[in-house]
């Protein structure tokens, strides 16, 4: 392979259209001689430089753009094969951009001075990473960061309060501070201090998280990472598993649901333990799009995903997410759909057409209220549950009969859970709910006994899952 050649397939991969034959021929270039794949790399480098002093100076990305900046991104026009070469070889972010020109070293170099980054291994910020969707109590050390900001690549300094990044694909983190969490590249991030959940959905495997002595990656799951002030570092694991390879010996092992890992010396072995309740989820119920609870309401504790039947608790009504995003595109039967106050039996049992369009994506909850039963205790007289629940969403519907929840279970409930396969899962005579007219807050008020067996106080509840205009 000659000069001329090599810019040529440097230039069709940089624009898109690189053929099969040709990455073969690149691929076969790179086994041929190293330097080849060295110049490519670094070729890439003084491409994105550029391309991110175009950013820098119109402080504007083109938001197809943004979203399609990935590693190992599918794309016809890409090689799967070269880009597999180059991955584990450098840290080069590719961008799938029109062509750009590329420039000799000299003219990085003056492009590096004028951004003023001073090195090639550093590629200016991009705009749109993540979503900061809601700050609570947040004291940021690097100034104040507004909800709904596009959060580009850099260091966030939470000091204080919890934060909710919401990233592409359905991932969402939260952070608790103090804590020191940088956004490195699309679907890439690093906890350098502090404590984070992450929820990642199957369209978001390959979420990363890198820390001093380990890097987690994401298999479609429920999972959290704390940072100590040496580097130690736990992971948890709530639902489905993760990857975690030893920065140090590359040791690499799959954590599965209930089990967690923790290492103090960057030497440790990866050693697997069963998973302990602790304190430290931070941002859980924000995590699942619940802002606030009051009264004797409370979300489900950040614990292994279990049926609703087998969380009993006779102290307070309990909130369990369902499904994220989804999009189901029918038609579904309501209780209601309207703010006020529903007291009456005829309010409780009426119907409603609720049209989810697939373009308009849902969030699913269930509340429940299931206290233990002992066999022998006689029925308890009617107790008074009251309390609230507010959503980051307003709700589009709330399903309170029966039937209702049973022909909802499979569209719209959790597909792990095993639901009640009876009549007594809905509100009764005398209980009371009432939809905020935000439609983010529902008011509860049941009237409950705590001894009667197979009895599942619950609702079903909708709420919009796309960001508010």
């Amino acid at each position: 392979m000659n000069d001329e050649r090599f810019q040529l397939l440097l230039e069709a991969f940089i624009d898109r259209s690189l053929s099969e034959s040709e990455a073969k021929e690149l691929l076969d270039a790179f086994a041929a001689e190293a330097e080849w794949k060295r110049r490519f790399i670094e070729d890439l480098r003084v491409s994105n430089l550029i391309h991110g002093y175009a950013i820098h100076q119109s402080n504007r990305i083109d938001q197809d753009v943004t979203e399609s900046i990935e590693l190992g991104q599918d794309s016809p026009d890409f090689s799967e094969a070269v880009l597999a070469e180059l991955r584990p070889k450098s840290n080069v972010i590719l961008f799938p951009t029109r062509r750009v020109a590329i420039a000799a070293a000299a003219a990085a170099a003056a492009v590096a001075i004028l951004i003023g980054i001073g090195s090639l291994n550093v590629i200016p910020p991009i705009s749109g990473l993540a979503t900061l969707a809601h700050a609570i109590d947040a004291d940021w050390a690097d100034g104040q960061y507004e909800n709904g900001q596009r959060i580009g690549r850099g260091i966030l300094r939470l000091e204080s309060g919890v934060a909710r990044l919401d990233f592409a694909k359905g991932v969402r983190v939260t952070l608790e501070g103090p804590a020191k969490y940088e956004l490195i590249g699309p679907g890439e991030t690093r906890l350098h201090s502090g404590s984070l959940t992450a929820h990642v959905p199957p369209e978001g495997i390959g979420f990363q998280v890198h820390t001093e002595k380990v890097e987690v990656t994401d298999l479609g799951t429920t999972f959290g990472v704390s940072v100590g002030k040496d580097g130690e570092t736990d992971v948890d694991v709530f639902e489905g598993e993760v990857e975690v390879k030893s920065v140090a010996s590359r040791e690499e092992k799959i954590i599965h649901e209930g089990r967690s890992l923790s290492m103090r010396d960057k030497a440790d072995p990866l050693t697997l333990k069963r998973l302990e309740p602790r304190d430290f989820k931070p941002g859980w119920k924000e995590l699942f799009g619940v802002m606030n609870t009051g009264g004797r309401i409370r979300f489900i504790n950040a614990q292994l995903v279990k049926d609703p039947t087998l969380v009993v608790d006779e102290e307070n009504i309990i909130v369990f997410p369902e499904r994220f995003d989804l999009a189901p595109d029918k038609v579904v039967e309501v209780t209601l759909v309207k703010p006020g106050t529903y007291t009456h039996q005829k309010h409780l049992n009426a119907s409603k057409r609720l049209f989810l369009k697939r373009d308009r994506k849902v969030n699913t909850y269930l509340i429940q209220y299931n206290p233990p039963h002992v066999e022998g205790i006689p029925n308890s007289e009617q107790i008074a549950f009251e309390g609230h629940v507010t959503f980051d969403r307003p709700i589009l519907g709330i399903i309170t009969k029966p039937e209702q929840l049973k022909a909802t279970d499979y569209d719209l409930g959790k597909p792990r859970f095993n639901y009640p396969d009876h009549g007594r899962r809905g509100l009764e005579h005398g209980d009371t709910i009432t939809l905020s007219e935000d439609r983010h807050t529902l008011s509860i008020n049941w009237l409950v006994m705590q001894a009667i067996p197979r009895s599942h106080d619950q609702i079903r509840v909708i709420v919009d899952a796309e960001p508010e205009s």
